[in-house]
């Protein structure tokens, strides 16, 4: 598993880009929320309801799941599903988890692929600057998720989730990951 390490957000810069479903505020860089609430409005018109049933998470917040992810999968287990402090996209500011209004069964599963919002995203994320974080058989072997969604549409995201490494660094960060297992440090 190879996640990698991602800056937090100022929470001083957050607003609302959403409300979760005991409606409470999804937070976000200003930029992804404005992206996002398009998003949602354009889907609406679709006939689609999107909801961002999480964004913005702070490291501490991470930490916290982390460590519950470790109790319930194991240190090695937990890596798949859940990034340590430090590496989630959450903290950026930039990443949402993502629902159908109509399907609240499917949040955080992937039955989310099967929804009319999963396949409305699919269609029309990109034209919104959205892109899927962790598809199947992606690169970094973190598990699939279809609902866990990131903002890459304005320079400071695209920098953030695309980085100008050189070929021959993702090279070796890659061969590193795969040749050594996920260890967390005391």
């Amino acid at each position: 598993v190879l996640h990698k390490p991602y800056p937090a957000a100022d929470e001083a810069s957050l607003v609302i880009a959403d409300h979760n479903r005991e409606g409470h505020p999804t937070m976000a860089l200003p930029d992804a929320a404005a992206a996002f609430q398009r998003m949602k409005s354009a889907a609406n018109s679709d006939g689609v309801g999107l909801i961002a049933f999480s964004g913005y998470r702070s490291v501490s917040r991470q930490r916290d799941l982390f460590a519950d992810a470790q109790r319930r999968h194991g240190p090695r287990g937990a890596a798949r599903w859940v990034a340590p402090a430090g590496y989630s996209e959450h903290q950026t500011g930039l990443a949402f988890d993502m629902g159908d209004k109509a399907k609240p069964e499917t949040d955080d599963e992937s039955e989310f692929e099967s929804t009319l919002a999963f396949a409305w995203l699919r269609t029309n994320a990109a034209a919104h600057g959205f892109e899927l974080s962790f598809s199947p058989g992606n690169g970094q072997n973190i598990a699939y998720e279809p609902w866990h969604w990131r903002f890459s549409g304005s320079p400071y995201a695209h920098a953030v989730f695309h980085p100008a490494w050189p070929r021959a660094a993702w090279r070796l960060a890659l061969a590193l990951s795969a040749a050594v297992r996920y260890q967390l440090l005391p």
